[in-house]
């Protein structure tokens, strides 16, 4: 009989805290929806984010590890990696030297969880750093080697900060904002900002991006068990708005005027398509006439980490920077393309374009 009452007892109990308590429990806490959408405390143990160089498969050429202050008591851990053509400089100050060179410099703002050591986010570096790029990447507050809780605020105001330390010192170099997943509401919100006070800037790119957070929230698998509840809503997405986590990008990018190239992988389990498809048709009809080109590229079999190895991404990126009016076609991504990509044949199978280039 005891038997019988243990078999019983345990799943009534499981089901219990997962469908009944938990959500009670989160409708009581709000602020408990900062760790669900960040994540920021999952990270890899045992990562010395002051050697970037000795990361990840195909170690990078080269990279500076800072950390830059943000406001009290917040600093964010910074690397620089180099263009593939540039050399390692022998002081540190030279790495700030280098920004002046004209070459296009990124800012790379990565999605919710882990930290910019993540497997995944050092190749797309690596990638843009093998196209002659510059490439800044930073882990916001909370995340790997950065102080501070994150916030909607907080986490733009990280990224803000490295775009402003970057503009004092790069010249009349160009600086494009890619931001991933998550990162691409922090990067459509910071480039927002940019635009309304008319500061430089010569594009942003969106990997992966969605519409807004409450329906990638309400499209995520993890929320798949939940989505049944009555209270769903107002356990998962009204407790985010609550304590003002929203991501509304396609808001946001109706007042971003630089161009645009949003990339988004067909099979993309996490982001659905669907959304990004929603977030460009937003930009199209919101823009002001006079914004810069944007455009959408479809990629297959690339989930939602690997666009970077792509056989056609330095192709994508290139022909983007050209729209942005920056960038050296010349240079040769010896790496990772062996080939040229034949555009004709890509665009029947491979990879679909979307785009919306207003002339001026």
């Amino acid at each position: 009989m005891d038997y019988l009452w243990y078999i019983f007892a345990v799943p009534v109990t499981f089901f219990f805290g997962i469908y009944i308590l938990l959500p009670v429990v989160v409708i009581l806490n709000p602020w408990l929806q900062t760790s669900i959408v960040f994540l920021h405390y999952v990270k890899a143990p045992f990562v010395d984010y002051t050697k970037p160089k000795n990361l990840g498969y195909k170690n990078l050429k080269s990279g500076r590890c800072f950390h830059l202050s943000v406001a009290k008591d917040v600093k964010i851990g910074v690397w620089h990696i180099l263009p593939e053509s540039v050399p390692e400089p022998e002081q540190e100050e030279d790495y700030v030297h280098s920004l002046k060179d004209g070459k296009p410099i990124f800012i790379y703002l990565h999605g919710t969880a882990a930290t910019r050591a993540h497997t995944p986010r050092v190749n797309m570096l690596k990638r843009l750093s093998s196209m002659d790029n510059h490439v800044f990447s930073i882990d916001y507050r909370g995340f790997a080697d950065s102080s501070g809780i994150p916030t909607e605020e907080g986490v733009v105001e990280d990224a803000l900060s490295m775009y402003k330390w970057v503009q004092s010192c790069c010249g009349d170099s160009p600086i494009i904002i890619w931001g991933h997943s998550l990162g691409t509401g922090v990067a459509t919100l910071l480039v927002r900002q940019l635009c309304n006070t008319n500061q430089k800037l010569a594009g942003l790119v969106l990997e992966s991006p969605f519409n807004n957070l409450r329906e990638a929230a309400s499209q995520h698998p993890l929320s798949l068990p939940f989505r049944f509840l009555p209270w769903f809503e107002r356990a998962f997405l009204d407790t985010a708005a609550q304590v003002n986590i929203n991501f509304e990008s396609d808001k946001h990018i109706a007042h971003v005027t630089v161009p645009i190239m949003i990339v988004h992988s067909k099979d993309d389990n996490d982001v659905p398509i669907d959304l990004g498809r929603k977030l460009y048709e937003a930009a199209v009809k919101s823009r002001p006439e006079d914004a810069g080109p944007i455009q959408f590229y479809a990629l297959n079999k690339c989930g939602h980490i690997n666009i970077s190895q792509a056989p056609e991404f330095p192709h994508v990126v290139r022909k983007f920077l050209k729209t942005c009016g920056c960038g050296d076609s010349s240079v040769y991504d010896k790496d990772y393309c062996d080939t040229d990509i034949d555009w004709k044949e890509l665009s029947l199978g491979t990879l679909n374009l979307w785009t919306n280039n207003k002339e001026k």
